[in-house]
């Protein structure tokens, strides 16, 4: 899983409480390899 620009949420998933999430599948395409990952788009606290 990968986020970007979400720093400021950062405590809604360090303290272990329930969040909602908004992501989307994505291909990684490194090295020569293809994987999927989750791109995190938004987090919300519950």
């Amino acid at each position: 899983c990968i986020g970007f620009n979400l720093g400021d949420k950062e405590d809604l998933i360090s303290n272990k409480k329930l969040f909602k999430a908004v992501y989307s599948i994505d291909e990684n395409h490194w090295n020569g390899k293809v994987s999927l990952q989750l791109k995190l788009r938004d987090i919300k606290g519950q």
